[in-house]
């Protein structure tokens, strides 16, 4: 009901970037939601945006255009910035 995560992190992407990046992985048989046309994605994409504009302290928008690399990298940062205390001592 009430229940709402501390944060989401919506890693936004072209459609074009994301569809390259799906056909990329080679052999693996795209799923339903991979099957969806183009406008599905565009609808989710301005949903995401809209709700991370009301809630921005909750939804961190990363740059999924970089590397990889990159993105995992900018997660992990938004989350030691957040959760940092919650993590062991020496990580």
């Amino acid at each position: 009901a009430d229940c709402q995560p501390d944060a989401t992190f919506f890693i936004a992407v072209d459609v074009e970037i994301a569809q390259r990046r799906m056909r990329a992985r080679g052999s693996t048989k795209a799923d339903r939601m991979e099957q969806q046309p183009l406008e599905f994605y565009q609808r989710v994409e301005r949903a995401y945006r809209e709700l991370a504009a009301a809630e921005p302290e909750r939804i961190i928008v990363i740059d999924g255009a970089a590397d990889p690399e990159k993105v995992e990298q900018e997660i992990w940062t938004q989350i030691v910035a957040r959760f940092g205390k919650l993590l062991p001592r020496g990580h």
